[in-house]
This record gives structure tokens, C-alpha cells and sequence, in this order.
């Protein structure tokens, strides 16, 4: 009965969904993944589309373009997603079973714990009240169970709670059994795998089944549970080491005494009780908010009370621990101390994340879902009082939850609610139009344009904006097309009037058209003059004074490589380009590739004359990086690029000096091009 009512009430919410919730990019990347994995090798769209590549070059171990998260929504979604359209609907259907069958792991982890009490008159202790509260959970909670799943936090629901409940399991088994140990350890490595925000959960179930219930228990249950979590865990120490600086960007922290300020103002005092359903954000991490049952100002009451019900709760643990402990003469840890312990853990990971926001509640989904399982399992009711203080601390968090997730729902169906994400379809209409099959947006965007046409329109990101320098998909191909468009929206990072503004400084020009909330940009014309004929990378040699090791990645053609002087810029440091034969020069191209910030702040630029005497052609040449390259007639972002005119200097070599250095900086530069001026307009 209980199921069912959960599958109705989250079937409302998900029709909401897909009617009224446009699709977003992270969602639409893990949809592509999916297809990725049912392509054919040969396909160029998967060729350029695993960046960085997965294993066997087909199986990602990290969400694309993101140097985090394994996608464990997308592997679910594999064998289903040729099946399901390219909407809303076939995006969230998969992540919204997964919330519906949390919910069900949530139901039975209250149904094992009713099952462990005393009979009260006579009768086996009534099923939980709590798990009404589970039917009917925090608005935030079924946010992302059945409304817009953010990817990653259906997987951490459905592991998490199926972790905790193989661990209770494993907890009443009473021989040699290491099944449940082993299934324990594999779920929780595998939500921690899929985000860092299930590794505490993981490290506090390993120690609840490594210690069991007996040393017989421990025995068995230490090395089964660490083989699960090893095996669970590996796309996570995989991608650690192939791929440099994979999960850095989510793992660092700040110093204990700024955490402190940041706990009560605004962790314990706004972003708990948003999280716990007491008021409504519009979408996950949303800065829009609606009212719930209480106003705002009543906040710091809710605070207050979860501070003192949480610090009860853990006496009764600790207190209902040490008696386990003295009647059995071992240590044995339950389910409901492992949810107390972490719901006090994952506040203070909160405020020690360097990714803290006061609008981060995702980061606190944690203790919004556990919230119904620890009143549970407190106030299990085993006297006619418990049953009255469970029956009345039910009736209000129920009227809560409700409440607020009705305002939410009358939000989203309101007139005025615009779908949230940028509703992307008007372009695509009118990329079609142009006959346009590749094109540029943001991250929040490119995404949604791949998923909607099924990968007929391939739509990269001009770079990755996001994680600057970190892979990411299908520019490949985009790069090198000839008709390309750029697609630009509401975007928080790469916006339109830092593109037009671009465009002017370039003296590129281009046709615009408004296509609802986007901007679509083609017939790009104009630009930077013409630099002349490139001399080929082979017959340029190349020498520097400091660290020539790595000098002939100056001039190898493959600009991903890069040389490095490996000690801090001083004047006079130089590089010099020997060339084949004397040529009339009309300009260096420097790639200073992803290191923007290793460059000298001038340079004198030499030339070498038929009589060997070095010649300066440029003094003090201030650095400006274009903004873009042009290439087949369209501007293409993610390259460092400077030119600098040599107006027609004839030489055999040039000399690059550091006229200023840059303190405390090295200097980096990933390709040097020589172009010399063409024939017909040296005579």
C-alpha cells in the first residue's frame, strides 16, 4: 500500500517534470554516454565523443567533459536508451525508478528495524510511522527522486540506501555467510565511485560489518566487505590514475576555523532547512525560492530543533550501544547509529568544502534522506507514548513535506514559470533551416542540442568552460567544419555579449538571429589579415636556452605538446628558430595553449641577416592573446594565440627574448609558427 502510494504521488510530480522542466546538459551528457555505448566504433560522433577515453576506449569512467563523477545513470540507461525518445520524458525515466526504488530500500530498512522490537501487548510493534515520511519525503528529496534527477544523486540515493540495508542483512546473518558483506562493500564502493559525497557513508559501513556482531562476524565479514568495496571502487581509483587531476577539483577543503564561521550562517540556519523541505528551491541549487509552510524568519527555530532532536537521538545511540556491547561482549554497530553519525559528518563536510555555497543543498541531500530513517528508528513505538510522540512528530513533518512540494508544483505549472533550462529547440529549428550541422555553445547548452537531434546537429563547447583545460567532446569535429554556427543563451559563463564583444575586437563580423531565449550566430566574415605561407614545423630548428629537453615541442606541429623552461623567467631568457633558408617574414605565431599565465610580461624579437648579424625587428612587446582563431571561417576558442608582425623582414632565424619577465612565473609555450610573406607579394 505504502509503495503504491509513493509510485502516485511521484508519478504527479514526474508528469510535471517532463511537461513543464526542460532538459538540462547534465542530463543530456549522461543520455549521450548511454548512446555511446550502444554506437559502433567507427561512428565518428563516438570517436570524438568519450573525452577523455573510457575503457577499451568505449566505457567511460567519468562523466564527459567533467573530471568527476562515474556515470552510473548512464550504464543503467545503456540497454534501454535506443528504446526511449530524445525528450524529457526518455531522459528521466530511468534516474526516477531509481528514486522510486530508494524509496523502497528506505521502506524496508524501517520494516527491519520495526521487526527488531519488543512485542507490545501481545502484538508485533506496528510498521513505522516514519515511513510515511518516506513516502511522502522533504520537497528536496523528491526533487531529485522523480522532478529533475541532477546525475550521480539518484545513484548515491538507490546505492546508499541499498548499502545500508545489505549491511543490516549482513548484521542479522548469523553463520559464515559472507554474501551480504561482500554485496555491502561493493554497493557503497560503487556510490562512492559515482560521487565523493557516498565515500563517508562507505568508510562507516565498512566499519559496521567489519566489526559485526561477534569476532566470528568480523572474521568473515572484514575481508568480503573490502573485496566488494575494492571492486566497487574501481572506475574511481582508475580514473585517479589515467587520468591526472581526475576528482581534484571536488576534493579539496578549507581550514577548520573558517568552516566554523560558515556553520550556523548559513549551513545550520537557511541551507538544513531548505534541504529538509521547510521552504522550496526552484530546482536543485536553484538562488529562486518558494515558500513552504513556514516563513523564512522561522528558520532558525527549525535549526534549532533539529540540533536538539539530533543531539538526543545520539545519547539514545551511544547510550543503546554500550548495552549491546556489555550483553554481547562485543562491539556491534547498528544501521541507526551509522545514519545518526553521518547526518552530524556531512554538516561538517558542508562547511569544510571549498565548493560551499549557501545554495549548494545538494550537499546536504544526505541528511534530508536519512532524516525520516533516524525518527524511525528512534521512535519505533514501543509504548502507547512513543506511539503518540512518533503519530504527532509524523503529522507535522508530513504537513511539511506536503506543503511545500504542492507550492513547488504550483510554481512550475504557473504561466510564468519559463522551464528553467534554456529552451534550446528554436535554434535547432533554425540550424536546420540554414542546413547547419555543427555548431558551439556553453556547457549548459551544447549538450541539449546533441541529445534533442540525436546527434544530427553535433554541438561542442567552444572550450571547457567549467573545468578550464579538462577534455571535452565532439570539438573535433566542429573545428573542423565549414559551416558552423555559434548557439548562445542565458549562459552564466560563456555569454553572448562577451562573444559580440569578441567579434568587434576582431573585426570579425556575422549574421545573428533571436531564436527564443538563444542567439544564433553564422556567415562569420572578415577578421585577421591573412598571415602569409606557414613554414612547415619539420624544417624550423629549434633551440632555448634553458631546458632543452622538451625544445622540440616548440615546433612539432601537435599543439597539445608544450615546452616549459622549468625555472622562474629572467630577462635575456631566449628561444631562437633557425629556418631552412633566408625567407622575407610576416609574422610569429605564438600558442600559448592551456597556460595563459606562463608568459613574459614583453619580448624583443630578433632577427638574424644574410651578414649573421642580429637585428631587433620588435622591442617590448606587451603580451595580447586574441581572443580566438579563425579557422575555416569560423572562430575557434581554446587556443592562447598571439601574432606578431615581422612586416617583411628578410632572415634565416629569429631570437624570442624575455624583454620583462613575469616574477615567480615559468615560461610555457606550446607551439611557435613561422609564416613567411607570400611570393606574389614579396616581388
Amino acid at each position: 500500500m505504502l509503495l503504491l502510494v509513493a509510485l502516485l504521488w511521484r508519478a504527479a510530480f514526474f508528469c510535471v517534470s517532463v511537461n513543464r522542466v526542460h532538459v538540462s546538459g547534465d542530463e543530456c551528457i549522461m543520455a549521450l554516454q548511454a548512446r555511446g555505448m550502444t554506437q559502433s566504433a567507427e561512428d565518428p560522433a563516438f570517436q570524438t565523443k568519450q573525452r577523455p577515453r573510457g575503457v577499451f576506449g568505449r566505457f567511460p569512467l567519468l562523466f564527459m567533459a567533467q573530471p568527476y563523477l562515474f556515470p552510473v545513470e548512464s550504464y543503467l540507461s545503456a540497454p534501454f536508451i535506443r528504446l526511449l525518445p530524445a525528450t524529457a520524458l526518455g531522459l528521466r525515466l530511468v534516474p526516477s525508478i531509481m528514486g522510486l526504488f530508494s524509496s523502497l530500500f528506505g521502506l524496508l530498512l524501517l520494516r527491519r528495524w520495526a521487526g527488531e522490537d519488543a512485542r507490545v501487548d501481545g502484538l508485533p510493534a506496528a510498521f513505522p510511522a516514519a515511513a510515511w515520511l518516506v513516502v511522502f519525503p522533504s520537497a528536496y528529496v523528491l526533487m531529485l527522486q522523480c522532478v529533475y534527477m541532477l546525475p550521480s544523486y539518484p545513484a548515491f540515493m538507490l546505492l546508499g540506501l541499498a548499502a545500508l540495508w545489505a549491511a543490516e542483512r549482513n548484521r542479522a546473518e548469523t553463520g559464515w555467510n559472507p554474501g551480504w558483506a561482500l554485496l555491502t562493500g561493493f554497493l557503497a564502493g560503487l556510490a562512492g565511485s559515482s560521487t565523493l559525497l557516498a565515500l563517508p557513508l562507505a568508510g562507516a559501513l565498512g566499519v559496521m560489518t567489519a566489526v559485526g556482531r561477534s569476532p566470528r562476524k568480523a572474521l568473515v565479514g572484514l575481508p568480503s566487505f573490502a573485496l566488494g568495496l575494492a571492486v566497487g571502487l574501481g572506475p574511481y581509483f582508475l580514473a585517479k590514475a589515467w587520468y591526472p587531476g581526475a576528482h581534484a577539483a571536488v576534493s579539496a577543503t578549507v581550514s577548520f576555523p573558517e568552516a566554523l564561521e560558515r556553520l550556523w550562517n548559513p549551513a545550520l540556519k537557511f541551507t538544513l532547512p531548505t534541504a529538509l523541505g521547510f521552504v522550496g528551491t526552484l530546482m536543485p541549487d536553484a538562488v529562486e525560492m518558494v515558500r513552504g509552510f513556514l516563513p523564512e524568519s522561522l528558520l532558525p527555530v527549525v535549526a534549532v530543533g533539529w540540533l536538539i532532536f539530533m543531539a538526543a537521538v545520539s545519547v539514545c545511540c551511544v547510550v543503546s550501544f554500550f548495552r549491546r556491547a556489555v550483553r554481547a561482549r562485543w562491539p556491534d554497530i547498528s544501521g541507526l547509529d551509522v545514519i545518526t553519525g553521518l547526518s552530524w559528518v556531512y554538516v561538517l563536510l558542508f562547511v569544510m568544502t571549498t565548493r560551499f555555497g549557501s545554495h549548494e543543498f545538494r550537499y546536504l541531500l544526505p541528511v534530508a534522506l536519512f532524516f525520516p530513517l533516524v525518527l524511525g528508528g528512534v521512535l519505533r513505538g514501543r509504548t502507547t507514548a512513543g506511539r503518540r510522540v512518533t503519530g504527532f512528530a509524523v503529522a507535522a513533518l508530513l504537513l511539511v513535506n506536503i506543503t511545500t512540494s504542492l507550492a513547488l508544483a504550483r510554481t512550475w505549472l504557473s504561466d510564468s514559470f519559463n522551464g528553467y533550462f534554456t529552451d534550446t529547440r528554436p535554434a535547432i529549428e533554425a540550424l536546420r533551416e540554414k542546413g547547419i550541422r555543427h555548431a558551439y555553445s556553453s556547457y549548459f547548452d551544447a549538450y541539449t542540442i546533441n541529445f534533442l537531434t540525436d546527434e544530427e546537429i553535433l554541438c561542442a563547447q567552444p572550450f571547457n568552460e567549467r573545468f578550464f583545460g579538462w577534455p571535452y567532446p565532439y570539438a573535433d569535429l566542429v573545428d573542423r567544419a565549414t559551416n558552423v554556427a555559434y548557439v548562445l543563451g542565458p549562459g552564466r559563463r560563456f555569454r553572448w555579449m562577451d562573444f559580440e564583444s569578441d567579434m568587434e575586437r576582431s573585426g570579425l563580423t556575422y549574421q545573428v538571429q533571436t531564436c527564443g531565449v538563444c542567439r544564433v550566430y553564422t556567415d562569420f566574415q572578415g577578421g585577421p589579415e591573412k598571415r602569409g605561407h606557414a613554414l612547415s614545423p619539420d624544417v624550423v630548428r629549434v633551440s632555448v636556452s634553458h631546458y632543452p629537453a622538451d625544445q622540440d615541442s616548440l615546433s612539432d606541429g601537435v599543439l597539445t605538446h608544450y615546452w616549459r623552461s622549468h625555472q622562474a623567467q629572467e630577462a635575456g631568457m631566449w628561444i631562437q628558430l633557425d629556418l631552412p633558408r633566408p625567407a622575407e617574414l610576416e609574422c610569429l605565431r605564438f600558442y600559448y595553449n592551456e597556460y595563459p599565465f606562463d608568459y613574459a610580461d614583453a619580448l624583443n624579437i630578433l632577427i638574424r641577416r644574410k651578414d649573421g648579424v642580429w637585428t631587433p625587428v620588435a622591442t617590448n612587446v606587451p603580451i595580447d592573446m586574441a581572443a580566438f582563431d579563425v579557422v575555416n571561417g569560423h572562430p575557434v576558442y581554446g587556443w592562447q594565440v598571439q601574432d606578431i608582425p615581422l612586416t617583411g623582414a628578410e632572415a634565416d632565424a629569429i631570437r624570442i627574448e624575455i624583454a620583462r619577465p613575469r616574477a615567480g612565473r615559468d615560461w610555457t609555450i606550446g607551439e611557435l609558427e613561422v609564416y613567411e610573406r607570400p611570393r606574389s607579394a614579396a616581388h
